[in-house]
């Protein structure tokens, strides 16, 4: 669902065990970064709406990997950050690899 997105580049996802599920997607503009947030919320309210998953705190904006090539042209990335209950994260992982990260 968010490789769909025109423009896309990378998507990856982490927790950090204690409730923290942090996402970040990568785009060749902001109008992908927009669109995937969308998704992702339209995901999260149909798929996952028993798993008390709290709003995100979404950063996105102009960015570069320039440690791993120096040369890279900006893309842009949004950074979504949900407070989930730490029981869940398992569901919501499988949830997402079966729908929105396809």
């Amino acid at each position: 669902m968010l490789a769909t997105i025109p423009g896309f580049l990378a998507y990856t996802a982490g927790d950090d065990g204690s409730g923290v599920l942090i996402t970040m997607g990568t785009f060749d503009d902001q109008a992908g970064a927009d669109e995937s947030t969308r998704r992702a919320a339209d995901w999260v309210r149909g798929k996952a709406p028993d798993l008390s998953i709290n709003p995100p705190e979404v950063t996105q904006g102009e960015t570069r990997l320039r440690k791993v090539v120096s040369t890279a042209e900006p893309t842009c990335a949004v950074v979504r950050r949900y407070q989930v209950e730490p029981i869940n994260l398992d569901e919501i992982v499988q949830r997402a690899e079966e729908g929105l990260f396809r």
